[in-house]
């Protein structure tokens, strides 16, 4: 990366490290503290409890099983199955059943799980009215279940968990404040500082394991993925063949002779045998998802180790390309964006929260054969956009060879969704109109002109590289070069007839903009939103977890510039943040009315949403006279990043963690108990 500019040569001072070290040292302190009075509370408030013994269990279902009855006419503070051991099941569900001294008959209380193998899951905590008199557990056991334990204890001493893990991010959160709020300067950005280059390094290696780790998090996904899953792997063994039909499936001869074979509620009540989610084309299936994916990963895998990669595989690596593009773009919008110096930690901190974006965690640690295209063309264009930025402030042959880098990738991007086109036309006021003293002209273009007629074909010839095999597909499968297959599509609607509804239209917008987060008292506190309606018609609807504009607040700068709130954009600013919304909207009002609302849609424009966002935060955030700014910019990443994590814990379908990972969902979950 090069210098943001030449008066950016602030470097870390020894000097001042050595005074930030007693607050290094306090911060550990106050993280240390906060992790025993906050996260082990309740082994303070149970120091010196004498436990009860119950006897074991050993069971077999289906039962109802309740552990022996204990009348104990005591104070209780928790309960706690040791030992557990199942067998047949990762999980079993339990409740506690007592009565107290304000209740004389026996009252359940909340349902809990059992998770084989997860420290302290048999344990819960109880708040009885007074001393409880009788109590006892009732495990609901499945058939085909085994599920032995070690002695039932009540009344426990809770033990002290001291988790580094959770102490080191206390204090990275402290910490993070502690530069928000110090009145005195902070380290500016700079592209010649060592130190700089060497965390930002580490910042991407960390984030493209943590990528390796989510993509593999998911044990559903990684050990037993449902078969249509595999298209890609499918379509890379029809490619090695030598066509792009995928003849391993032979059409049902009522299928062929039906007149509207993609009506599949007919299908299925017809008893018309047919592959869901594949595209059919007169007597053929065909994989309608986007090429790209396949020409850059899987078939060269295939050739290269013949064997079939996992969508696993595939999605880490789409989602270190991601990794690598955030960081890029955040640090080219900074350095074109700013009125001042620019905090390096807050550059940092918005690449971080820029690539553990909500959809992004999201598609990388469900990596199926859905959110593996939406993946790839969000991490090229992401990597696209950071290039072109890139060559709009350079000259000579790096120029070129970011152009044609930043195309390639582009084009790419549409390959893999073909809607992600709209995102190109960012190049017109980059390249045709940039900003010159204050003034946007094409006077001042940086293509088209006697003297760039080569970056000018530099540009245009990625396009006509990916364009040429993309129209040959569609051309090999369905006798048109612009039939990209979803009209073709076996799904769970006949998208050639859904239309244009205006009440289906402003509903989905709704909810993939405005709808209120749905939040819960318990961990991950957040459930899927509501989205049923008196929408009179069928819709496709799936889980989502709020608007992105209300679940991530730092998204609400867009509105409310537009509302005139702040003050008065610079040309550029006002342009180029013009020329990622309107495209994002008109994709998402594309996929609500083409397909439907479904959350792995939103992530067709989130991307642009958050670039306009980051955008319009820059000019405020490096005016060193602004600190609220920077103050309210802190706590609004750490509460962006905070609901990714929710998402990715949450309940949406049998493919989230909490039934696929249980044993992770309950590791992650212990760190809020």
């Amino acid at each position: 990366m090069e210098l943001i500019s030449d008066m950016d040569q602030q470097s870390i001072n020894p000097g001042k490290s050595k005074k930030l070290l007693p607050v290094f040292i306090l911060l550990l302190v106050f993280s240390f503290v906060s992790e025993i009075l906050i996260f082990n509370f309740r082994s303070i408030t149970t120091l010196g409890n004498e436990h009860i013994e119950l006897p074991p269990i050993d069971v077999t279902g289906p039962a109802e099983y309740e552990t022996t009855h204990a009348h104990v006419d005591q104070d209780i503070d928790n309960i706690f199955i040791t030992g557990i051991n199942i067998e047949g099941a990762d999980q079993i569900t339990a409740h506690i059943e007592l009565s107290d001294e304000g209740n004389a008959y026996v009252y359940p209380i909340s349902e809990f799980r059992i998770v084989s193998g997860a420290e302290m899951s048999g344990y819960c905590d109880i708040y009885p009215y007074g001393k409880v008199r009788e109590i006892y557990a009732v495990l609901s056991i499945p058939e085909g279940v085994h599920i032995s334990t070690g002695n039932i204890l009540l009344n426990i001493h809770k033990p002290f968990q001291i988790k580094p893990l959770r102490i080191f991010i206390l204090f990275m959160i402290f910490l993070f404040l502690y530069l928000s709020w110090r009145r005195s300067p902070t380290v500016s950005c700079n592209g010649r500082d060592p130190v700089q280059l060497v965390i930002i390094a580490l910042s991407i290696i960390f984030l493209i394991r943590l990528g390796y780790d989510l993509a593999f998090s998911n044990e559903k996904l990684v050990n037993d993925p449902p078969g249509h899953h595999a298209q890609y792997q499918e379509l890379a063994i029809a490619l090695d063949e030598g066509h792009v039909s995928l003849d391993n499936y032979t059409a049902d001869a009522s299928l062929i002779a039906k007149e509207n074979p993609y009506d599949t509620l007919a299908l299925m009540a017809e008893g018309i045998p047919f592959k869901m989610d594949y595209a059919y084309y007169e007597g053929k299936y065909y994989v309608y998802f986007g090429i790209i994916p396949e020409l850059t990963f899987y078939y060269p895998w295939y050739k290269l180790h013949n064997e079939l990669p996992s969508n696993c595989d595939a999605s880490w690596r789409f989602w270190s390309l991601l990794v690598i593009g955030s960081f890029l773009l955040v640090w080219e919008l900074v350095k074109r964006f700013k009125r001042g110096d620019f905090p390096f930690y807050l550059y940092l901190a918005a690449s971080w929260c820029f690539t553990l974006f909500a959809n992004y965690v999201f598609l990388v640690s469900r990596p199926d054969i859905y959110n593996i295209p939406v993946l790839a063309g969000n991490a090229f264009t992401l990597l696209g956009l950071g290039l072109w930025f890139c060559a709009a402030s350079r000259k000579g042959r790096i120029r070129s060879v970011l152009l044609f880098s930043g195309s390639l990738c582009m084009a790419c991007a549409v390959g893999c969704r073909p809607q992600m086109a709209l995102f190109s036309f960012i190049s017109i006021p980059l390249f045709m109109f940039p900003e010159k003293e204050g003034i946007c002209s094409i006077k001042n273009r940086l293509l088209f002109t006697g003297k760039t007629i080569s970056d000018t074909l530099l540009f245009f010839i990625p396009f006509a590289l990916i364009a040429i095999p993309v129209c040959l597909y569609n051309y090999a499968r369905f006798g048109s070069i612009f039939e990209f297959g979803a009209t073709l599509s076996l799904t769970t609607n006949d998208m050639n007839l859904r239309g244009f509804n205006m009440d289906r239209l402003l509903r989905g917008l709704y909810c993939f903009l405005l709808q209120p987060v749905a939040t819960t008292a318990d961990f991950p506190y957040l459930t899927s939103s509501i989205v049923d309606s008196a929408y009179m018609g069928r819709n496709l609807v799936e889980f989502t977890f709020g608007g992105i504009l209300t679940a991530t607040p730092f998204m609400l700068i867009i509105p409310m510039q537009a509302l005139g709130f702040f003050k008065k954009l610079k040309t550029q600013e006002r342009v180029l943040t013009l020329c990622f919304l309107i495209p994002a909207l008109i994709i998402a009002v594309f996929d609500v009315n083409s397909a439907g609302i479904l959350y792995r849609y939103s992530c067709d424009f989130t991307t642009p949403f958050i670039i306009a966002a980051f955008i319009l935060w820059i000019p405020y955030l490096s005016d060193s006279k602004n600190r609220i700014s920077r103050r309210l910019f802190s706590i609004l990443l750490l509460q962006a990043v905070f609901y990714s994590l929710r998402v990715y814990c949450a309940d949406g379908d049998y493919l989230f963690i909490k039934d696929s990972s249980p044993l992770l969902y309950e590791s992650i979950r212990s760190y809020f108990m």
